[in-house]
């Protein structure tokens, strides 16, 4: 109660001393939605839809108007009200593009709304369109990817143009994307090509698995774990292709594999 109070009073003060159409007024209300998120679903799209609002009301925010749209999809999208869903994700999309469009760089945040969207389509069962969105948010990942080599690899002073955020493009993000896209291209039957992404998906977490267990010096750790669930979750989604395909000795083989690895992650 006491910290609903106070942010009820955060956003009043913004209003007072900023004004109602300041962008740290926005950034105000979109603190007290968040608050609201587990109390109050509805609440907290109508404090979100504000905030958006006010962010609109600044020409240069429209990262933090997809942002916030993408906030309010995720919401309708626990409701299961997927058409609300779409609509906002669609919107977020278009927001993120007027950003571009004003000369700022593709903001990799962009590949989760698209993988939001490739959710709804996904749970519609409408798997072409799923397939386009999260073809769509790899890409966006692959470009923040390569985005981050080339600083890494050069001496170039990038502070005039702000930094260049790696958030969801890392590793685990963009393996995650690879196996939704993987179970889309599956859903329609190309089971080739499905196994072909989640043997890539395979090689990232086998490779995260490798780094963390070094940096564990031998003791189990979190993310040892955790890259272990995921590698066992991807060879059982290749397992099921095999099956289909009549590969059964494959497949056994794959689902043993996936079995043990469940196992010494239960048993850390």
């Amino acid at each position: 109660e006491d910290s609903l109070e106070t942010m009820h009073s955060s956003v009043s003060i913004m209003r007072k001393a900023l004004g109602p159409l300041h962008p740290r007024t926005a950034m105000a209300l979109r603190d007290l939605a968040r608050f609201y998120e587990s109390k109050d679903s509805d609440t907290a799209i109508q404090v979100y839809e504000a905030a958006i609002e006010t962010f609109r009301a600044s020409p240069d925010h429209h990262a933090m108007v997809g942002s916030t749209l993408n906030n309010v999809a995720v919401l309708y999208i626990k409701c299961e009200n997927l058409d609300d869903a779409v609509e906002k994700l669609s919107d977020a999309l278009a927001a993120y593009e007027s950003g571009v469009e004003r000369g700022n760089a593709l903001n990799p945040e962009v590949a989760q709304v698209w993988k939001n969207l490739g959710e709804c389509y996904t749970l519609r069962n409408e798997w072409e369109s799923a397939l386009f969105a999260y073809t769509s948010a790899l890409g966006v990942q692959e470009d923040a990817r390569r985005c981050h080599d080339a600083l890494d690899s050069t001496s170039v002073d990038v502070s005039l143009d702000g930094p260049i955020s790696f958030e969801g493009a890392d590793d685990s993000s963009y393996a995650d994307t690879m196996l939704r896209l993987a179970k889309a291209t599956a859903s329609l039957g190309r089971y080739d090509e499905a196994v072909e992404t989640y043997e890539e998906a395979l090689h990232i977490y086998r490779l995260m698995l490798h780094k963390s267990t070094i940096e564990a010096d031998g003791h189990p750790s979190t993310d040892m774990v955790e890259a272990q669930d995921r590698i066992a979750h991807t060879l059982y989604c290749i397992a099921e292709i095999q099956e289909k395909n009549v590969q059964y000795d494959e497949a056994i083989a794959l689902f043993t594999e996936a079995f043990d690895l469940r196992l010494r992650s239960d048993a850390v």
